[in-house]
């Protein structure tokens, strides 16, 4: 099943300064839970670049912004309400702070006092190591600070969130995945208005690796993270009527044999 959510509207200065940025081929993608076929997306270099702008960018402007993309705060944060949060920085010190949010356009966590309905100060990707938001005892999202790989090269870093531990680690990296508008260059016309989606990649991180990769759900794909017991992970999905498109299917084989595992890269 295909599900994506749609945001019509003009791009804002920061979605402007962007879509000259080129695009580039990605493997499956979630929204809001559900696998979606693979389609353009934003490059390492635009992300980059929004990140550059989103740094130098006031709490003001952002909400121009939110404004001409015509995005609520259930797309441009994590969560829209505030939650209580814990979190390290750079240094490794540890705070809490019990209301707080994540925003996944300005990739920082924002914080506010109680008698505020508004952002008072953020902690920015560049100052944070990890972070929790929520409740432990309902649901709590982890974050970690990580590296990972863009056009074979390691890349940026950026939050992914943490869906398991161990030593083959499943990451979900939420991000605004923009359509540029499409103009008739002739008559010189906007054609068809920009378009916003909020959706979720899933990566992988194996023990002794640098940076995390984009997995695509699909067999191949996700028996190469096993490396020596890649047959051994096939035969057990087999046996359990496993569905490699499915990522509750691949959580469960990881947690299977998520144990200390010989390098992946001799695999074919």
């Amino acid at each position: 099943m295909r599900i994506t959510f749609y945001l019509g509207g003009i791009a804002g200065m920061a979605l402007s300064l962007l879509s000259i940025t080129c695009y580039a081929q990605q493997p499956a993608r979630m929204a809001y839970g559900a696998v979606i076929a693979p389609r353009r997306t934003m490059s390492p270099e635009m992300i980059e670049a929004l990140a550059r702008y989103s740094q130098r960018m006031s709490d003001t402007e952002f909400q121009e912004l939110l404004t001409n993309a015509k995005l609520s705060p259930n797309q441009a944060y994590l969560l829209p309400d505030w939650l209580p949060a814990s979190f390290t920085l750079k240094d490794n010190v540890k705070k809490t702070h019990p209301f707080a949010r994540y925003n996944i356009v300005l990739r920082r966590l924002e914080l506010r006092d109680s008698l505020s309905t508004q952002t008072n100060a953020f902690y920015s990707h560049d100052e944070l190591k990890a972070f929790m938001i929520g409740n432990e005892k309902q649901r709590a999202y982890n974050f970690e600070l990580l590296p990972y790989v863009a056009s074979k090269n390691i890349g940026p870093t950026t939050f992914f969130e943490t869906v398991n531990t161990g030593a083959i680690r499943l990451l979900l990296l939420h991000e605004l995945d923009i359509r540029p508008e499409v103009r008739n260059e002739v008559l010189n016309i906007e054609v068809k208005p920009a378009e916003y989606y909020r959706i979720t990649r899933l990566f992988y991180l194996v023990e002794g690796q640098k940076a995390a990769h984009e997995l695509a759900l699909n067999r191949r794909s996700v028996l190469r993270i096993f490396g020596e017991r890649a047959k051994e992970a096939d035969a057990y999905a087999a046996e359990k009527h496993f569905d490699f498109t499915k990522l509750d299917d691949v959580l469960q084989l990881v947690e299977k044999f998520n144990v200390p595992i010989a390098s992946s890269s001799d695999f074919r």
